[in-house]
C-alpha cells in the first residue's frame, strides 16, 4: 500500500477500532483490528531501539514535555511523517521506561486532533471509491495480518 493511503488507513485503523465506520463485522475481525494496532507499536518500538533509543539521555520530566509537544505537532500536522516519527519515538521511549503517555495533560491538542481526523474520514466517506479503497484495503492488510499471525501460532 503507498504511505500516502497507509497514513488515511490508519486512521481508518483507529476510527473502525472506536466503531466509527461499518465495516466491523464480527468480534474475530475487532480483535484483528486490536492486534493489528499493538504489533504495529511492538514494531514502532523495535524500530526506534534498532535506530539507537535517541530520546534514551531525557529525564523523565523532559521526555514528557517532548511527548506533550509532539503531540501539538501532529495535532498540527496529522499527515505529516516527521511529526508522527517523532511522537511514535517518543511514545516507543515512555514504553521502554514502563511510563503511559500523559493524555490528560495533552488533552486539547488530541482533542483538535481528533476532530481533524474526524473530518479527514468523514471527507473519505463521501468520495465512495475513495472510501471502498481505502475499506478493501484495511482489510486486506488486517487479513494478511491475521495469516500472519495465525501460521506463527
Amino acid at each position: 500500500m503507498a504511505s500516502g493511503l497507509w497514513s488515511r488507513t490508519r486512521c481508518l485503523i483507529e476510527a473502525w477500532r472506536l466503531g466509527v465506520t461499518d465495516r466491523q463485522d464480527d468480534q474475530s475481525a475487532s480483535q484483528a483490528a486490536l492486534d493489528f494496532i499493538r504489533s504495529r507499536e511492538v514494531d514502532r518500538v523495535a524500530d526506534y531501539m534498532r535506530r539507537g533509543r535517541t530520546h534514551t539521555m531525557l529525564s523523565s520530566d523532559d521526555l514528557i514535555a517532548q511527548w506533550i509537544s509532539s503531540i501539538k505537532g501532529i495535532a498540527d500536522a496529522p499527515f505529516d511523517k516527521g511529526a508522527r516519527t517523532i511522537n511514535n519515538d517518543l511514545e516507543a521511549e515512555l514504553s521502554l521506561r514502563g511510563m503511559e503517555p500523559p493524555y490528560e495533560r495533552a488533552r486539547q491538542c488530541l482533542a483538535r486532533y481528533a476532530a481533524l481526523m474526524s473530518s479527514e474520514i468523514e471527507r473519505i466517506r463521501g468520495n465512495q471509491e475513495e472510501w471502498e479503497q481505502l475499506m478493501d484495503d484495511l482489510v486486506k492488510d488486517l487479513q494478511t495480518f491475521k495469516n500472519e499471525r495465525d501460521k506463527s501460532n
